[in-house]
């Protein structure tokens, strides 16, 4: 039954090409994010609106801290859309 269900996993047409699209985009992702502090448009909470945002941490897509405005701030990352979510409302960190 294994060997069924890795043939049926491998043989092509029945992988969706949007989950293939979406794993190629978080493997690029995770290469993007092994670097320290870099600069990506993002969505920002007040503004509710895009606007430049310096991502500091990025464990996981829904554990990320961003600086906007010299303020630290959780975000989260949409894989969907590939855009960071900053809350500068709720989500401010200490310095």
């Amino acid at each position: 039954m294994m060997m069924e269900l890795e043939r049926a996993i491998t043989r092509p047409g029945l992988c969706s090409l949007s989950s293939t699209d979406m794993k190629k985009r978080h493997n690029e992702e995770k290469e993007k994010n092994s670097m320290d502090n870099f600069k990506v448009q993002a969505m920002i909470h007040s503004l509710k609106n895009k606007d430049e945002a310096t991502i500091i941490s990025h464990k996981d897509n829904n554990n990320v801290v961003a600086e906007y405005k010299g303020q630290r701030c959780t975000a989260i990352y949409n894989v969907f859309n590939g855009l960071y979510y900053v809350d500068d409302i709720y989500g401010k960190l200490p310095a």
